[in-house]
């Protein structure tokens, strides 16, 4: 059930010329050969906003991708696991790419349904891989599935119902774009603050994302 990803997409992702990223991240690529092919890869990231927003040592992984062979993942996290030492961190944490903004996430359950957005979608035996390389569970992530024609949760019909004099709802202005963004980033930041991880987005981070994100977002929505 896996989609590839847009090419064009993932390139401009991995640009450190063009991904606002690297405003304050740094990151190492892997590749493993064997035989002059390629049979997996991995990222090794720092991510200076994580570090001064919960004051630890935790560098990330992702991108990661690999043969069934456990040699290749023990060669390609092995290799993050000494970039990310070099540099003073103690804990490997991933896949995260680049972090829990973006792709976050190792699948391991729900591999007959399509990829959700930005949850990550791996084999199935990515999981068994990491784990017998000494790596433990920190954090349960779900991605939710949601027709737009079922009928709304009860939950959300009652914050709506809650919200209703005090917020007002309207589509995004596309003449506006910027100004919008804006207010969305502020929003998203502020509602986010508590949760497990969080990293806020920079201005010219939500900004990039939501001049991608004009091209398939209804003008109504």
């Amino acid at each position: 059930m896996w989609v590839p990803p847009l090419r064009r997409e993932v390139g401009a992702l991995l640009d450190r010329r063009r991904n606002p990223f690297f405003d304050h991240g740094e990151a190492a690529y892997f590749l493993a050969e064997r035989d002059g092919a390629v049979v997996g890869r991995v990222a090794a990231i720092a991510n200076r906003l994580h570090t001064e927003v919960h004051r630890d040592r935790v560098a990330f992984f992702g991108f990661f991708e690999a043969e069934r062979d456990p040699a290749v993942a023990e060669a390609l996290l092995g290799a993050a696991a000494a970039w990310a030492r070099e540099r003073g961190f103690d804990t490997l944490r991933g896949p995260a790419s680049f972090s829990t903004n973006d792709e976050c996430g190792l699948l391991v359950d729900g591999y007959e349904t399509p990829p959700m957005f930005l949850m990550g979608h791996g084999r199935p035996f990515y999981d068994t891989r990491i784990k017998d390389l000494g790596y433990v569970k920190t954090k349960d992530t779900i991605a939710y599935m949601l027709a737009a024609r079922e009928p709304q949760p009860a939950v959300l019909k009652s914050a709506l119902k809650r919200a209703s004099s005090r917020v007002s709802i309207r589509p995004v202005d596309l003449a506006a774009l910027d100004r919008d963004l804006e207010i969305l980033r502020d929003i998203f930041n502020d509602a986010w603050t508590e949760n497990w991880c969080y990293i806020p987005f920079t201005a010219e981070e939500f900004a990039d994302m939501g001049r991608s994100m004009r091209y398939f977002v209804p003008p109504e929505f």
